[in-house]
């Protein structure tokens, strides 16, 4: 947030940064402290937030993840205002892990199941394969749609 205030608003005051996440006045002030003594941003007298060379690289790493998170979402068929709010708690919980196998999704590279799993009996399988002619991700996860009567 503050990167994105930087560059669209040239600065990011606390009073900004509390509208925008709908927080106090006090609670921004407390995380800007944080964030000085982490050493990722600067403050200046009657002035905003400004991050430091660490703060932007870091900055830069947080956008980065939040859109792989969204791309994803969409991969699967999320609408893009769902996509958007969802990654914005999803990115927070997910490991680097599930990151870098997202970003191997996305890049349409071979992806790994669990070793024995019921799924894919822990067989590599790219993403190509996954979705062949016959494929079907409820029947390969092994859901069936209930019948319905006629």
């Amino acid at each position: 947030m503050i990167s994105d205030l930087l560059a669209n608003e040239g600065e990011a005051r606390p009073t900004d940064i509390a509208r925008r996440l709908g927080v106090s006045h006090a609670t921004v002030i407390k995380t800007i402290a944080r964030l000085k003594t982490a050493g990722v941003a600067t403050s200046r007298p009657y002035r905003g937030i400004f991050l430091t060379e660490a703060g932007q690289a870091l900055a830069a790493r947080v956008r980065s993840r939040h859109r792989l998170v969204v791309e994803v979402l969409l991969a699967i068929g999320v609408p893009t205002e769902a996509a958007e709010a969802d990654a914005e708690g999803i990115e927070h919980h997910v490991s680097e892990t599930t990151i870098d196998a997202f970003d191997r999704f996305l890049r349409n590279e071979e992806v790994f199941a669990e070793p024995d799993s019921p799924v894919d009996e822990g067989r590599l399988r790219s993403k190509a394969e996954m979705r062949g002619p016959n494929y079907s991700l409820t029947t390969h996860l092994g859901w069936r749609a209930p019948h319905a009567s006629c």
